[in-house]
């Protein structure tokens, strides 16, 4: 079974914080599949490169999920793409564990390979996670072909 660490990697909190259900939804479904299964939510921290590595440090995963809510804040006015930031978390994951990366979510589930290649993941999950991530998992734990 593996050790998977899930990542909410939202941390827009206008017009309010929304509440990274999606990922915990993956989350059940993947310890009821029988994974060892860590949440690191880096909505409110003040240095998620940081707090992401200290959660790998604490849980030593075999499989670090990202949790990509958005592609961008939709704001004409001030516009800010989400993308560069999960790339910048997964190069940082890159430096210090060899775990297996897969990028989950609504933003994926937009444009998964796109989104998978911008932000430099191993695979894309896209549609339902709570199904399609607990069968990954057990593609990778076989040696399988995903």
């Amino acid at each position: 079974m593996a050790r998977v660490l899930l990542v909410n990697t939202n941390r827009e909190r206008t017009p309010v914080t929304v509440l990274p259900l999606g990922v915990c939804l993956v989350a059940d479904a993947a310890e009821a599949a029988g994974h060892a299964v860590a949440l690191c939510d880096l909505c409110h921290v003040r240095d998620p490169a940081a707090a992401l590595r200290r959660a790998v440090q604490a849980h030593t995963p075999t499989v670090v999920g990202l949790s990509i809510r958005n592609l961008d804040n939709g704001d004409a006015a001030a516009p800010r793409a989400y993308l560069p930031e999960v790339r910048a978390l997964v190069d940082g994951l890159r430096a210090y564990t060899a775990a297996t990366v897969v990028a989950g979510g609504a933003a994926v589930s937009l444009a998964p390979a796109p989104v998978c290649a911008a932000v430099g993941a191993d695979y894309a999950v896209a549609g339902e996670g709570e199904l399609t991530f607990p069968a990954l998992l057990a593609a990778l734990d076989a040696g399988a072909d995903p």
